[in-house]
């Protein structure tokens, strides 16, 4: 099973972060690599910050892991995780775009 959790792109010059979740974390974070690489991230600043600033103007991390759970536990955990951390980082100024709806009503795919 591959791992999951939440996940983070920050721009270290603007501190904006954009917060996100996946039941496959290592995919989706080579996706969004692979995409902002290539000019076709679906976020238009984003993009246009990665294309000008480059990888190395970015931290692209791992926020937190879950442990393998049961598809009716996931969403839920991962939702209340991913509230706290868009609170933490906008109690301390900064701006948050969370990629991911915070309110799942479909599971992953187990």
């Amino acid at each position: 099973m591959r791992p999951a959790g939440i996940y983070r792109i920050r721009n270290r010059a603007t501190g904006k972060s954009l917060v996100g979740m996946s039941a496959d974390i290592t995919s989706v974070l080579n996706r969004h690599r692979f995409q902002l690489d290539n000019g076709s991230f679906p976020d238009p600043e984003l993009q246009r910050d990665w294309t000008s600033l480059g990888a190395d103007g970015f931290d692209v991390e791992t926020v937190d892991l879950l442990e393998p759970l049961s598809c009716q536990v996931f969403c839920p955990l991962i939702c209340r995780k991913i509230i706290a951390s868009v609170a933490t980082q906008a109690a301390n100024g900064r701006t948050v775009l969370v990629l991911q709806p915070v309110l799942v009503l479909q599971p992953p795919p187990c």
